[in-house]
């Protein structure tokens, strides 16, 4: 099992008991770490690669309660940086509209990710991190054009390039990097 709290550590542990609704984890060792309700149970060892004294690779398979949570945090995210800029470019829609409009798109295109990433993990296909970065850039695009899409049936905007979806998904990935760029300005400051 795969446990941890989110956004921290994960670690991989034995099932060393199951007593009702509760899991009692320990590891290889011999030694038994406690109790744990499924809520603490992210994900499931399904393989384990390379033998010796190297790192061995492991694969898990992660629960959907985490990757919801982690796509639900993103889209959140996503919002509240697209939502002002969408605002900005398209003048004639309220601003709750934009941030509705971003959040119903993103929410979409980022669980249909979620579903594929879990489908293709059940299958045992192993699904490199190195490709994530790259995933987003798909995403962003996705989620751009979906913005298109709607504003151009529901409000007559052109979808015409540079569309008001590459404006806002464009907007808020220079938004967003240069909010992490203060960040880290201020915090090499602070040192």
């Amino acid at each position: 099992m795969c446990d941890g709290r989110p956004f921290s550590n994960e670690y991989l542990d034995i099932v060393k008991a199951i007593g009702g609704d509760r899991l009692q984890s320990g590891n290889n060792r011999g030694r038994i770490n406690g109790w744990v309700g499924p809520n603490c149970i992210f994900g499931k060892c399904i393989r384990v690669e390379g033998k010796g004294w190297g790192r061995p690779t492991v694969q898990t398979i992660e629960f959907p309660v985490r990757m919801a949570l982690y796509v639900a945090l993103f889209t959140a995210l996503l919002t509240i940086l697209a939502a002002p800029v969408m605002k900005y470019f398209a003048r004639t829609i309220p601003l709750l509209s934009c941030a509705l409009i971003v959040f119903v798109t993103g929410f979409v295109v980022w669980y249909l990710f979620m579903a594929a990433r879990l489908l293709l993990g059940l299958a045992g296909v192993a699904f490199p991190n190195q490709l994530n970065g790259a995933l987003v850039f798909v995403g962003l695009f996705m989620n751009g054009w979906l913005i298109n899409r709607y504003v151009a049936r529901n409000y007559g905007i052109a979808a015409k390039f540079p569309s008001l979806g590459f404006k806002v998904m464009l907007g808020t990935l220079v938004g967003s990097w240069v909010l992490v760029g203060i960040y880290y300005g201020v915090s090499l400051a602070l040192e």
